[in-house]
Protein backbone atom coordinates (compact mmCIF):
# COMPACT_ATOMS: atom_id res chain seq x y z
CA UNK A 1 0.00 0.00 0.00
CA UNK A 2 2.71 2.08 1.01
CA UNK A 3 4.61 1.63 -2.53
CA UNK A 4 1.22 2.27 -4.12
CA UNK A 5 0.82 5.87 -2.38
CA UNK A 6 4.34 6.94 -3.24
CA UNK A 7 4.12 6.18 -6.71
CA UNK A 8 0.92 7.80 -7.19
CA UNK A 9 2.60 11.18 -5.51
CA UNK A 10 4.94 11.12 -8.21
CA UNK A 11 2.20 11.44 -10.98
CA UNK A 12 2.58 7.36 -12.29
CA UNK A 13 1.34 4.08 -11.21
CA UNK A 14 3.29 2.43 -14.29
CA UNK A 15 6.69 2.40 -13.27
CA UNK A 16 9.99 0.34 -13.68
CA UNK A 17 11.81 0.88 -10.20
CA UNK A 18 15.67 0.77 -10.26
CA UNK A 19 17.67 -0.19 -7.11
CA UNK A 20 21.48 -0.55 -7.30
CA UNK A 21 21.14 -4.12 -5.48
CA UNK A 22 18.47 -6.45 -5.35
CA UNK A 23 15.91 -5.45 -2.77
CA UNK A 24 13.61 -8.44 -1.76
CA UNK A 25 11.27 -5.98 0.00
CA UNK A 26 10.67 -3.90 -2.66
CA UNK A 27 10.80 -6.53 -5.02
CA UNK A 28 7.44 -8.54 -3.13
CA UNK A 29 5.59 -5.15 -2.76
CA UNK A 30 6.44 -4.32 -6.70
CA UNK A 31 5.28 -7.82 -7.65
CA UNK A 32 1.83 -7.11 -6.57
CA UNK A 33 1.16 -4.34 -8.53
CA UNK A 34 0.27 -5.09 -12.33
CA UNK A 35 2.01 -1.83 -13.56
CA UNK A 36 5.41 -2.02 -11.60
CA UNK A 37 8.39 -3.46 -11.66
CA UNK A 38 11.51 -3.43 -10.09
CA UNK A 39 14.93 -4.51 -10.74
CA UNK A 40 18.60 -3.82 -10.01
CA UNK A 41 20.92 -2.30 -12.10
CA UNK A 42 22.28 -5.50 -12.93
CA UNK A 43 18.83 -6.74 -14.61
CA UNK A 44 18.04 -3.43 -16.43
CA UNK A 45 17.38 -3.72 -20.28
CA UNK A 46 16.26 -1.57 -22.64
CA UNK A 47 13.12 -3.74 -23.18
CA UNK A 48 11.84 -3.24 -19.77
CA UNK A 49 12.97 0.52 -19.45
CA UNK A 50 10.66 1.42 -22.87
CA UNK A 51 7.52 -0.75 -21.25
CA UNK A 52 6.82 1.58 -18.59
CA UNK A 53 5.65 5.15 -18.89
CA UNK A 54 8.18 6.34 -15.53
CA UNK A 55 11.39 5.11 -14.81
CA UNK A 56 12.27 5.51 -10.77
CA UNK A 57 15.51 5.66 -10.02
CA UNK A 58 17.57 5.47 -6.23
CA UNK A 59 20.46 7.83 -6.51
CA UNK A 60 22.77 4.67 -5.92
CA UNK A 61 21.20 3.04 -9.07
CA UNK A 62 21.56 5.71 -11.09
CA UNK A 63 25.36 6.15 -9.87
CA UNK A 64 25.69 2.62 -10.57
CA UNK A 65 24.26 3.45 -14.21
CA UNK A 66 26.60 6.21 -14.89
CA UNK A 67 29.63 3.96 -14.12
CA UNK A 68 28.59 0.91 -16.07
CA UNK A 69 28.07 3.24 -19.30
CA UNK A 70 31.16 5.07 -19.07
Amino acid sequence: RLLIDQLRELGSEDALIVTKNRDQRLELAGRNLPNVKVLAVAGLNVRDVLARRSLVLTRDALEAIVERLA
